[in-house]
């Protein structure tokens, strides 16, 4: 890519790069399955995140970058949405 002036970082999923115009872009690849953990996990504010990992505790879920589980089993999501269903938050889509 032209655009691109400095890679950063690179290995198998994910990269950082400086741009010609100055911009950093961080790039990330995951799986379908763990798609929306990974999403809530980097696109979240700091204090959303943590009151999702404070309600996944409170519940006895684990939740993290791996995705969700409970009683050492996996749950699984397909959007965002879903885990936020389990625990009867209402979703508020992106602007």
């Amino acid at each position: 890519m032209p655009e691109v002036e400095v890679v950063q970082l690179e290995d198998k999923d994910r990269a950082r790069f400086s741009l010609t115009s100055g911009m950093e872009v961080d790039l990330r690849t995951t799986s379908d399955r763990l798609f929306p953990f990974t999403l809530y996990q980097l696109t979240g504010t700091l204090s959303h995140c943590r009151a999702m990992l404070k309600k996944a505790k409170a519940m006895d879920f684990d939740l993290n970058q791996q995705g969700l589980r409970r009683d050492d089993q996996s749950i699984l999501c397909k959007e965002e949405e879903g885990i936020l269903m389990l625990w009867d938050w209402d979703f508020i889509p992106p602007n």
